[in-house]
């Protein structure tokens, strides 16, 4: 344990951002986790109402990646490539 009074500031201050990079990191799992539950159900059988809730849950899993992102919680290529990923599955749907 440090003896030094800006070290045990700085101990305390990198436990609160570990904190606050893991439930940010967690929410953008979820939501992300949410869009592929949804892109499951959509593959299974289409409607225009499934994409409707599958295009809300695209949107607001990238606004979370991006959240995280600019937090610089995770880097901007690879906010970068999930987005893309998830994209490129949005428009898979409805396709065939």
């Amino acid at each position: 344990m440090a003896n030094i009074k800006s070290a045990l500031k700085r101990i305390k201050l990198t436990q609160r951002d570990t904190l606050r990079n893991k439930v940010n990191n967690s929410v953008m799992k979820t939501s992300i986790k949410t869009f592929l539950k949804s892109y499951e159900d959509c593959l299974e059988s289409f409607s225009q109402s499934k994409k409707d809730l599958l295009h809300k849950d695209l949107s607001i899993a990238c606004s979370k990646i991006d959240k995280a992102k600019n937090q610089g919680i995770i880097h901007k290529n690879k906010a970068r490539r999930k987005k893309a990923a998830l994209q490129y599955m949005y428009n898979k749907v409805g396709q065939s």
